[in-house]
C-alpha cells in the first residue's frame, strides 16, 4: 500500500505523475492523500479536491497503465488536515 501526499495549495507535480504511473504499473494499491486542508477555505477546497482529481487520473491517462483486468483499480483521493 502507497500514500502519495500531496499538498492541496500546490497539486500534482511532474515527478508525482512518475511515481502514480510506476505504481499502477507494479500493481500497488495507492492512495492520493491531500495535506493541509485545514488551510482552505470549503470553497476552495473542494476546487483543489477536483482540480487534483482530474491531475490524477489524466497522470494515469498518460502513462503505460496496465490494461488487464487484475490492474490495480483507480487512485482514491482522500483529504487530511
Amino acid at each position: 500500500l502507497a500514500l502519495l501526499l500531496v499538498d492541496c495549495s500546490r497539486g500534482l507535480c511532474a515527478a508525482d505523475g512518475r511515481v502514480l504511473r510506476l505504481l499502477r504499473k507494479r500493481r500497488v494499491p495507492t492512495f492520493a492523500v491531500l495535506t493541509k486542508c485545514d488551510l482552505l477555505p470549503p470553497a476552495e477546497l473542494a476546487r483543489s479536491h477536483a482540480i487534483v482529481s482530474a491531475q490524477v487520473d489524466e497522470a494515469l491517462r498518460n502513462g503505460a497503465a496496465p490494461s488487464r483486468a487484475d490492474a490495480a483499480p483507480a487512485v482514491p483521493l482522500l483529504m487530511l488536515s
